[in-house]
This record gives C-alpha cells, sequence and structure tokens, in this order.
C-alpha cells in the first residue's frame, strides 16, 4: 500500500510540475491537463531537457533570435520542437476550440524558416486555417528580413492571414 501512496504521489508531482510548466507559456490549466493526460509527463520532459531551448525548466529568453538558430537547429532541437508544438495543437484541438487560428506567445511560429515549416505542416495535419502573419521592418538585418520574407511567403501559401495587429476600438 505504502508503495501504491508514493506512486500516486510522484505521479501527481509529475502532473503538477509539467502543467505548471505549461502554464507559464500561456496554456490553460485546462489544456495542460490534457497535454498532460495524452503525452505523459514525457510530453514536456525532452524540450525541458533540450540546453539550446531550456535552462531550468524554462524556455530561454530569447533562444531563437540569432542569425544561426533562425537558419540552423540540430536534428534533436527539431524533434523536441515538433514534438512540443504537435502535443500542443493536440491539446487545443481536443478541447473543441473552433477558431482555428495561430498566433503565438512572442511570435515564435514566425521567428525562423525551420519553424515556419514545421508549424505549417502541423496546423495544415490537425486543420488550422489562418495565422498571424510576420511583419518586416527597415531596422531589420539583411539575414532577418530575408528569413522573414521566406516567412510571409510560407504562411501566404497555405492560410488566410491577418494583419500584425488589428484595430483595436
Amino acid at each position: 500500500k505504502a508503495l501504491s501512496i508514493a506512486s500516486q504521489f510522484a505521479e501527481g508531482n509529475a502532473m503538477r510540475d509539467s502543467m505548471m510548466f505549461l502554464q507559464n507559456y500561456g496554456l490553460s490549466g485546462q489544456t495542460s491537463a490534457r497535454i498532460y493526460h495524452v503525452y505523459g509527463p514525457s510530453a514536456v520532459e525532452k524540450i525541458k531537457a533540450n540546453p539550446h531551448i531550456c535552462k531550468g525548466g524554462q524556455f530561454l529568453p530569447g533562444w531563437y533570435v540569432s542569425a544561426k538558430r533562425k537558419l540552423f537547429l540540430s536534428r534533436y532541437d527539431k524533434e523536441c520542437l515538433r514534438e512540443e508544438i504537435e502535443a500542443q495543437m493536440k491539446a487545443y484541438c481536443n478541447a473543441d476550440f473552433t477558431l482555428m487560428h495561430i498566433d503565438s506567445h512572442h511570435l515564435v511560429h514566425t521567428s525562423s524558416p525551420i519553424l515556419i515549416d514545421m508549424v505549417c505542416k502541423l496546423a495544415k495535419k490537425y486543420g488550422f486555417r489562418s495565422m498571424r502573419n510576420v511583419a518586416i521592418y527597415e531596422h531589420d538585418t539583411f539575414v532577418s528580413r530575408i528569413a522573414k520574407k521566406y516567412v510571409a511567403k510560407r504562411i501566404g501559401q497555405g492560410f488566410q492571414t491577418t494583419a500584425y495587429f488589428a484595430p483595436y476600438s
């Protein structure tokens, strides 16, 4: 009986830690719980353990902003990101939301040609129809402008796009 109680306690802690990790990035408690129940603790453990993307269980601020990271990711980094993005999309769809639009926190989905390819493929798979597009500014570096033009073209090829910010009244 003691082993059963200890096992349930450990499972509860793992669930709480995973849900807190997901909630830090804007997912609701319900969506976080669904991700955990569908995928188990491994849904977030892999990306949390990736030192190129997370540290101490938190996403590294701006892990995706350098020119190198925009254009080159290791196979392992891509795998971690794909699994994380797909887990979030599955959980969103399983929660029966009807708005099928993508607008990521800090516009991470538009941060790299590699990520946008991943996001677009998964978004099509799960029935998303629109996506927030990327803004291209005069002060952007040459590499950034090239990457953003690719991202904008990729989004425009398969999705209805939205302006960077809608008018607010």
